[in-house]
């Protein structure tokens, strides 16, 4: 009964024979006046049929479907649907037949508006649209009911029998719409509620942090840049959150290069100055390496504790920061998925920061969230999220977002580079390279599920071969999941102090690295990588006053990638972008691991269905708000409709 159609035949009229227009669909009545079936050889089983409806004959035909013979006999009424073809003279080939009885019976596959469903092998259209049928005249009736009645019938909703029936077997296009916003607004009502109560189940009073500002202040007094508007805007709106009593939930988001990190390091060190510790949690070992040396800087002439904690930590270094943060002295930590281990324990954390919050899922969240004792909450991308998105997945997040970039950043001039191309970008490099800037080149992963391994690595030394003999008065360095940390590291300061002319690197670089010399980046096979992906790579330059260059090689063979290079060149605004990649993708892909711990979308779009989103929001909060643990007996529908996820949600 949840198996439902991906969309439907419309047979809906009735075509004399003598009216049938090659090479259109019709659907026509007649009687069988010929029938005949036999083998024309051993691969090709032949049955054919005249009918007439008193106007004109209309010859049949069915290849390889030896049933269809068993089921029709001459005499017999039927009612048929498909092509019409003028090859040979006028027939139909390989229609769809019910025979007509005397009594009333509803035709499944040949009359009226027919499902189409999603298959699997050795399971056709004919036989789920008897088993669907069959499931909802055996079943419908025991059904219960997930929405309560006062919401039903304030929304004007179809009951969930109704719906259920109208989306399979509808009468009207009219009763699919309806069906199918039924059956929408109920997904998006239980996503919204799932959501919600993960994080409501915590919320209450909060950290109020509100010490003199003595570090936050003497942070700023130390930067060496001017903080944006929007920075100071991102600044004051948090700060005002943190210093409530209220527990804070922001979602921060900007553009590659908006200045994020800043804005979160004053948030940390709020939270430090009031005698707590913050929480900084990464996707990768590197990006928490990086934010751990980006913070080193930023903190220069700061007296603050810093710790990591990451699965590559040796067990002298684990010790430490295990202790340090069970102790509760004021810090700052920084760390991956090692910091919701169970051993770990954050008595004293008042701010947790999760840093590309889209590798993450609810319930990751929400554990890193369990160690302290209702801490604040930030979570950060550098993937700007289309409005549709922010309030699907942070439904109860107050939103942040960076909407400028600092004045020196200048935007990247992005080209594509097919192969025939490459010699031209070669002296456009060595041009550049000549005036003392510095470049990227970045190698995609193939045939490796993660740049850790050895097949990528193998590719980059390979890419690092092809460069040094194009430019051999170049030094050039590498970068790439196989070295160890200390390698990494190394090879990022070398390529920092000038080093290097060309760091060849794989995603690695994606996010968190600052290097204002690097003008150019070339990204080898930019077909093989997603939009949002390619957006932050290109962030690794035009970090500085010096003019930039972003060069896509690649030879784009389907639609998709020839789009994705496209606006590539084109649009430079991550936001914009953003909602491009969620067009191409759909929202289910571009969700990623956010998708975990929520429900699936079976029929509801989050793109198509915005207002739809909306309005299942509003009603969420109304209902949490009144009755957080739905206990109520009117909200006992909505147990059953959310179950034992639900249920797992709340005790998180």
């Amino acid at each position: 009964m949840f198996h439902f159609p991906r969309a439907y035949l419309d047979r809906r009229s009735l075509t004399p024979i003598g009216s049938v227009q090659p090479p259109h669909p019709a659907v026509v009545v007649g009687e069988i006046i010929r029938l005949r079936s036999f083998r024309a050889s051993r691969r090709l089983c032949v049955t054919q049929c005249t009918i007439t409806d008193g106007t004109v004959p209309l010859n049949v035909v069915w290849f390889n479907q030896p049933y269809v013979a068993r089921s029709l006999a001459k005499g017999v009424r039927v009612i048929l649907s498909g092509n019409v073809s003028d090859r040979r003279g006028v027939h139909m080939q390989n229609p769809d037949v019910e025979v007509l009885s005397g009594e009333t019976r509803e035709f499944l596959h040949t009359m009226g508006l027919i499902p189409i469903y999603p298959l699997t092998e050795g399971l056709g259209q004919k036989k789920i649209r008897r088993l669907v049928h069959a499931a909802l005249d055996d079943f419908l009736d025991r059904l219960e009911e997930t929405l309560p009645d006062s919401l039903i019938q304030g929304r004007g909703l179809l009951s969930r029998g109704q719906a259920l029936r109208g989306i399979h077997f509808p009468r009207t296009h009219d009763e699919i719409e309806k069906a199918r916003e039924r059956i929408a607004f109920e997904e998006l009502l239980a996503l919204q509620l799932c959501l919600r109560s993960a994080t409501s189940s915590q919320a209450g009073t909060g950290i109020a942090h509100g010490a003199e500002p003595t570090l936050t202040r003497a942070f700023r007094s130390h930067l060496p840049f001017t903080l944006t508007d929007a920075q100071e805007r991102a600044i004051a709106g948090i700060f005002r959150r943190m210093e409530s009593s209220r527990q804070m939930n922001v979602l921060l988001q900007g553009d590659v290069g908006s200045g994020k990190t800043v804005v979160s390091a004053c948030a940390m060190l709020k939270a430090v100055e009031n005698g707590r510790q913050a929480v900084l949690m990464a996707p990768t070992e590197i990006l928490a390496e990086q934010h751990l040396s980006s913070l080193g800087e930023l903190l220069r002439g700061v007296n603050v504790e810093t710790v990591l904690l990451s699965g590559r930590c040796p067990s002298s270094e684990r010790r430490r920061a295990t202790t340090l943060m069970a102790s509760g002295r004021p810090a700052l930590v920084v760390g991956t998925h090692a910091l919701i281990e169970s051993s770990v324990t954050i008595p004293n954390a008042s701010l947790v920061v999760i840093d590309e919050q889209h590798r993450f899922g609810v319930n990751q969240r929400a554990a890193l969230r369990q160690k302290g004792v209702n801490p604040d909450l930030i979570v950060m991308t550098a993937t700007p999220i289309p409005r549709t998105l922010a309030l699907a997945l942070y439904g109860d997040f107050e939103v942040v977002t960076i909407d400028t970039c600092p004045p020196e950043r200048h935007p990247v001039e992005t080209r594509h580079i097919p192969d025939a191309g490459r010699n031209r970008m070669y002296r456009l490099l060595r041009e550049t390279l000549s005036t003392g800037r510095q470049a990227f080149v970045v190698c995609p992963e193939i045939g490796e599920r993660s740049d850790s391994g050895a097949g990528a690595a193998a590719r980059v030394t390979e890419t690092r071969t092809e460069y040094a003999k194009a430019f051999p008065d170049c030094r050039i360095g590498v970068l790439h999941g196989r070295l160890c940390a200390e390698e990494r590291e190394k090879a990022l300061t070398r390529f920092r102090n000038n080093d290097f002319d060309i760091l060849v690197a794989t995603t690695l670089i994606e996010v968190g690295i600052d290097i204002p010399n690097a003008s150019v980046m070339v990204i080898e096979s930019a077909d093989r990588f997603g939009l949002a992906q390619l957006h932050q790579l290109r962030g690794r330059v035009g970090r500085s006053v010096h003019k930039s260059h972003c060069f896509l090689v690649a030879e784009p063979s389907t639609p998709e990638a020839i789009r994705r290079i496209e606006l590539m060149t084109t649009v430079n605004d991550g936001f914009a972008l953003a909602e491009h990649d969620m067009y191409l993708r759909g929202p289910g892909e571009f969700l990623g691991t956010a998708q975990s711990g929520i429900p699936p979308l079976r029929v509801a779009h989050l793109v198509k269905d915005f207002a739809l989103l909306e309005q299942a929001r509003e009603t969420a909060t109304a209902i949490l708000d009144a009755d957080p643990q739905l206990m109520l007996p009117e909200n006992r529908p909505l147990r059953a409709l959310l179950g034992d996820r639900m249920r797992q949600n709340v005790d998180l």
